[in-house]
């Protein structure tokens, strides 16, 4: 933050806390608005995407490193305000307030712009942090922790937990922490109305505190049921998430297009280039008719030529990028796997990356999109391309452990310059992207469901109107408007079958949604299959027998 802003703020800030007309609670109240302004100042320059301020305050605190004390004070803090602004008055045990509400933003300030605040607002500030909140001693860190969790103790907001590794003692996990995890408060309230209890978790991030408290950073819900990061980032717009359009397109039909058989293009392109990048055009574009011939036949001959052009200026792009760029950003394409297939049970993610590149200490993860910019964030990606490249890091970190410390790119290869955009690393912006996988799987358990018997004669027709609901139009105003017109198409086509076919589509739905979750997790048993997670869940002798 430049130094001449922070004297702005320093000022606004004398002047709340010399304002004899304000009582403790408006004090507090022009404090929280005081900060957030500062925070989304801080942060204008970004154009990234923020559902809340738990997540720019987060941000914030890694960009420019404020001591981690700090960031805890802020998050307390935040919760307190957001109290007092809910009720309009301080409890009887915010005796603390307003001095908090003072330090925290002078703090913040001094954090964020790296200048000294005057003297005279120093001495109106209390000197210490408030005994209410102190940070919490730590003993112990566990990178992932795997648990089972037996239920939810919500008047103490924990919930009680068998340790995989310590079986023999119930443990208490902590959840709606303001500076660690309070960002999966959804993933909390699925747990109880829609998963339910015993459920395999995974703890990320780990502090164990002194009296044996987990406190993780992140909370992985049944992680054997790996999700693809293609449909979790498919759900991020520029503004908004939306899970339910990951459900949306289970339901929709499958279309060629001009713009998908040249996604297919630039993919086969690259994986020419980089075995051969010396190779002229002309010959490659031949080979493409064996990718989809079916879709090049439905094409109109001016289809076809208008898609000859825009291919040949791919080819172009990433002819000179591979040749050039790559080699400039230390990329050997003689040393990158194409397509690797990447399954981690951690965080519950498979994916498959356009090239991973590594050679020695380096490495360099890059994925290919044919499609043009729309609204991109500070880094100039798109937003759901951007989450992609965090949800492959988190992969590939998973995967090779402390040994790789990947570079993460996109490749736009309709871009005419600067085609290759680096993605740095955002952890706030991973949990997020976390919290809606979890969210895709409670959509998941939630058809599971249907079609089971019930109690009684209108269970069907019930189950009906709850798949309804969960592509119901409310669920869609903050997508995309090409996510409302297939949700638009969806509820046309529902809409129009009559009461029997309805409620076949309905118990055909739950039918096929139970089979895809046995082909995932399976069930274990002596004699039964775990499915895709029978990989890492299946001792190497059983694996050989069943082989």
């Amino acid at each position: 933050m430049p130094p001449h802003l922070a004297q702005i703020f320093y000022r606004e800030l004398q002047k709340i806390v010399e304002n004899d007309q304000l009582d403790a609670a408006a004090q507090t109240e022009a404090c929280y608005q005081l900060l957030v302004v500062m925070l989304m100042e801080a942060t204008k320059q970004e154009r990234l995407r923020f559902v809340n301020l738990f997540s720019r305050m987060a941000y914030a605190g890694q960009k420019f490193q404020l001591d981690k004390k700090l960031q805890f004070y802020q998050h307390n803090f935040r919760k307190v305000a957001q109290e007092v602004r809910q009720k309009g008055d301080l409890r009887s045990d915010h005796h603390f307030l307003p001095g908090f509400a003072f330090k925290v933003v002078l703090e913040t300030i001094r954090g964020l712009s790296k200048t000294s605040p005057p003297n005279a607002l120093i001495n109106q500030v209390p000197p210490s942090w408030p005994n209410t909140f102190r940070p919490v001693e730590i003993k112990e860190y566990r990178p992932v922790v795997r648990v089972l969790a037996l239920e939810d103790r919500k008047e103490v907001q924990c919930l009680v937990v068998k340790d995989e590794s310590r079986p023999d003692e119930n443990i208490l996990v902590k959840y709606n922490l303001p500076e660690r995890n309070e960002g999966f408060n959804p993933t909390i309230q699925a747990l109880r109305k829609v998963f339910g209890f015993p459920i395999l978790l995974n703890l990320l991030e780990v502090e164990v505190d002194q009296e044996g408290y987990y406190r993780p950073q992140a909370f992985v819900v049944e992680p054997d049921h790996l999700i693809d990061v293609t449909g979790i980032a498919e759900c991020f717009d520029t503004d908004h998430t939306v899970p339910e359009t990951y459900l949306l397109k289970k339901f929709l039909p499958f279309s060629s297009s001009s713009a998908l058989l040249l996604g297919h293009i630039a993919n086969f392109f690259l994986d020419e280039l980089m075995h051969n990048p010396q190779q002229e055009f002309p010959e490659v574009f031949k080979k493409v008719f064996a990718l989809n011939p079916l879709a090049f036949c439905l094409l109109e001959d001016r289809e076809l030529i208008d898609l000859r052009q825009r291919s040949q200026a791919h080819f172009i792009n990433l002819q000179r990028e591979i040749v050039q760029n790559f080699p400039a950003q230390g990329i050997d394409p003689e040393q990158c796997y194409l397509e690797p297939t990447f399954y981690s049970n951690i965080h519950g993610l498979q994916g498959r990356l356009d090239a991973l590149y590594r050679h020695g200490n380096k490495s360099a993860i890059v994925e290919l999109k044919s499609g043009k910019l729309f609204k991109p964030n500070q880094f100039k990606i798109n937003t759901g391309h951007y989450i992609q490249t965090l949800l492959y890091d988190l992969i590939i970190r998973a995967t090779y452990g402390k040994e790789i410390d990947p570079t993460n790119y996109i490749l736009y290869s309709a871009l005419e310059t600067d085609n290759l955009k680096f993605a740095p690393v955002n952890r706030s912006n991973q949990w997020e992207a976390l919290q809606v996988r979890n969210h895709i799987l409670a959509l998941e358990h939630t058809l599971q469901r249907l079609g089971l018997p019930g109690n009684d004669e209108d269970n069907l027709v019930e189950h009906t109107q709850r798949l309804q609901n969960l592509l119901a139009d409310y669920r869609f105003q903050s997508a995309s408007r090409f996510a409302q017109r297939d949700q638009e198409q969806f509820q046309r086509v529902f809409s129009a079958l009559n009461d029997i076919e309805q409620a076949y589509f309905t118990a055909f739905t739950g039918f096929i949604a139970r089979e895809h979750k046995l082909s995932k997790t399976g069930l274990d048993g002596i004699e039964t299959i775990n499915g895709q997670a029978a990989l890492w869940l299946n001792p190497f002798q059983r694996k050989t027998r069943a082989f």
